[in-house]
């Protein structure tokens, strides 16, 4: 909850933008550019394993080509691109974000420490970015058991990160827990597995 949908697709303004702020084909290679620059730029993926990125990497690689943007798409080891992340040291990255405060911070600070909210107000994460009002709401949702307040929260946080656009969301990820009707006490997402004690199976009647 909490988490709005963001701009709606539309490639004809993406290119109107682009060209008032000057990105123009100027020499007709299909690549807009500006200042003697193009309008392109290198995108890492994972390019391994079962979260292989490339897939996704490709299908930004042909969005973007169609409004001028040239994007050279870099699979890598899995390790080398959390290396690459934590060290910001790259044009672009597709990554993974948890919808939870813990989880933002672990993937975007690329240090597991879920006190580490405080970061954002000192150190910056490897984009750049920090946020102490994004600390202040995070920190809240830390402690906050009312499923009301998260989701006035989460609302608040999201509306910052649609103000700044530290980063681009391009989708969620979905987990769904499929069991027998017959199991009893499910909860969301991974508690499934974390608290198997809680389960229970209901009587045939």
């Amino acid at each position: 909850a909490g988490w709005d949908q963001g701009p709606a697709y539309d490639p004809g303004l993406a290119e109107r933008l682009l060209e008032q702020a000057g990105w123009i084909d100027r020499d007709g290679d299909g690549v807009r550019d500006l200042a003697g620059g193009e309008a392109r730029f290198k995108l890492v993926v994972n390019g391994g394993g079962d979260v292989s990125g490339l897939e996704q990497g490709v299908f930004v690689q042909d969005q973007l080509r169609r409004v001028g943007v040239a994007v050279e798409v870099n699979p890598t080891q899995f390790a080398v691109a959390q290396d690459a992340q934590r060290e910001g040291e790259f044009d672009a990255i597709l990554s993974s974000v948890d919808n939870t405060p813990d989880g933002i911070l672990v993937k975007w600070l690329g240090e597991p420490d879920p006190g580490g909210v405080d970061r954002w107000s000192g150190k910056p994460s490897p984009f750049g970015y920090r946020s102490p009002e994004a600390a202040r709401l995070l920190r809240a949702l830390l402690w906050e058991g009312d499923p009301e307040v998260q989701d006035s929260l989460y609302s608040q946080v999201n509306e910052i990160f649609r103000r700044d656009m530290p980063v681009t969301f391009l989708f969620p990820s979905v987990y769904r827990n499929v069991v027998h009707r017959r199991i009893r006490g499910v909860r969301q997402g991974w508690a499934l597995l974390q608290f198997p004690e809680e389960l229970w199976i209901e009587k045939e009647p």
